[in-house]
C-alpha cells in the first residue's frame, strides 16, 4: 500500500504568492477568464469563461478559481513554457511543486509533499503564480 501523507503542496495554485491587483484569486477570473471562450455554436449556452466553477476562498465569502488537478497541467507546462527544470525529475522545483519520495526503495516513483509546513509546501508552485497566470492570460487571450 502507498504511503498517504499531507496534502498541502496543490492549495499553492490559489493560496499565496502574488495576489495584488489582476493576480488576485477572484480578480485573475474576472478579468482573463470571463467573457472569453466558445460556445460551440450556441451548443452551450455560456461561454467557456463564464462556465468555469468557482469556489469559496479559504476563511472569507470571496469566490476564487480553485483548481486541485492544475499542478499536474503546471508541471507538464513547466520546462516547456517555463524554463523550469526538468518534467522528468518531480523532485526538482517547477511550476507543480516541489516533491519528494517518501520511501524511494519500495515506491521508486511515488512522490508527495515534501516534509514541511503548509506554506512551504504551497510556495513550491505559488512562487512561480504571476509566470503560470501570464502564461494562462494569453492562452485565455486566444479566445477573446
Amino acid at each position: 500500500m502507498l504511503p498517504r501523507l499531507r496534502y498541502d503542496t496543490f492549495r499553492g495554485v490559489y493560496l499565496g504568492g502574488e495576489q495584488s491587483g489582476e493576480w488576485g484569486a477572484g480578480a485573475y477570473v474576472q478579468q482573463t477568464i470571463r467573457r472569453r471562450g466558445a460556445t460551440h455554436d450556441g451548443k452551450y449556452a455560456k461561454k467557456t469563461g463564464d462556465a468555469m466553477p468557482l469556489a469559496h476562498h479559504p476563511g472569507s465569502d470571496e469566490m476564487i478559481l480553485k483548481e486541485g488537478d492544475t499542478p499536474s497541467i503546471l508541471f507538464l507546462l513547466s520546462p516547456v513554457v517555463g524554463g523550469a527544470d526538468d518534467v522528468d525529475d518531480p523532485a526538482q522545483p517547477n511550476w507543480g511543486g516541489h516533491f519528494r519520495r517518501s520511501q524511494p526503495d519500495r515506491f521508486p516513483n511515488y512522490y508527495v509533499d515534501l516534509d514541511a509546513p503548509a506554506e512551504e509546501c504551497q510556495a513550491t508552485i505559488n512562487r512561480w503564480r504571476v509566470d503560470y497566470l501570464r502564461d494562462w492570460q494569453t492562452r485565455w487571450a486566444w479566445y477573446a
